[in-house]
């Protein structure tokens, strides 16, 4: 779905989904099947396991799957080698419901150092948006926070595990609809940028960001609201800082949580 569409013209927008598949992953995917919209779920493979069929449908129904380690663990705090065995583990884990190994990482809590950098051997995926559905399971609150925090080029995290975010699915997908967003895999948005190992992503580069055609309505909706490009929600405290950011994709500021989810 959606796999041609030029993001340096197109107002492009990734869902990203985390740590499933879960019991509630097939009625999102019947929900993205419904509205015709691509996503991107960085997979467990300790879940792979457990739903490899949802893991096949996933990829089946034209989504991308990308490795979030085995078992979430920081990869941080690892080891050389056993930062290199939580990503090769999970991508065994994919690999084995018999869809494509995974080419992207999305390491857990966004949580990189030097040794996860030169080692881990992919790129990392970050995300520019999180509603924090993890600490606030209400869908209307989901739908706000992803909505007025979405602009053109921008990764957002949300989790599938979650009954709430699902919930808020096709309240999200209309509303970013109706304001003129084409949804795609992050294959598919960071297209001509040319990822590289050890280097995190949190954004499409903004000069090679289509802002595509807004609607009148959607125009009109917006007059009088401005919107920071870094703003407190899409710019989450839980992304660490990284060094050597490509150009275009300058991580969000502030200390982690005491309390880190599981991103």
């Amino acid at each position: 779905m959606n796999a041609d569409v030029d993001c340096s013209t197109a107002k492009c927008i990734a869902l990203t989904f985390d740590d499933g598949p879960g019991p509630d992953t097939g009625r999102l995917l019947d929900i993205l099947q419904s509205e015709n919209v691509p996503a991107t779920f960085f997979v467990l493979g300790d879940q792979a396991e457990k739903y490899p069929a949802t893991v096949r449908r996933e990829y089946a129904e034209g989504h991308e799957v990308g490795n979030h380690t085995w078992d979430h663990k920081d990869l941080s705090t690892l080891s050389a080698p056993a930062v290199q065995e939580e990503i090769k583990r999970g991508a065994d884990a994919i690999a084995a419901t018999g869809i494509p190994r995974p080419t992207l990482v999305r390491p857990p809590y966004g949580a990189v150092n030097d040794t996860v950098r030169t080692y881990a051997g992919y790129p990392f995926v970050m995300w520019r948006v999180d509603p924090l559905d993890w600490k606030y399971p209400n869908a209307a609150r989901v739908t706000d926070q992803i909505v007025s925090h979405a602009a053109p080029g921008r990764i957002v995290l949300s989790h599938d595990i979650h009954k709430t975010t699902i919930d808020a699915m096709p309240s999200v997908i209309q509303q970013l609809k109706q304001q003129g967003y084409t949804f795609v895999t992050v294959s598919t948005l960071m297209k001509g940028v040319g990822l590289q190992n050890g280097q995190s992503y949190f954004t499409r580069p903004a000069g090679m960001t289509g802002m595509g055609v807004v609607p009148e309505q959607s125009r009109s909706q917006s007059q009088g609201q401005s919107q920071s490009p870094e703003g407190s929600q899409s710019s989450p405290s839980t992304i660490p800082s990284t060094s050597g950011t490509p150009t275009g994709s300058t991580p969000p500021t502030g200390s982690a949580p005491t309390d880190r989810p599981r991103h």
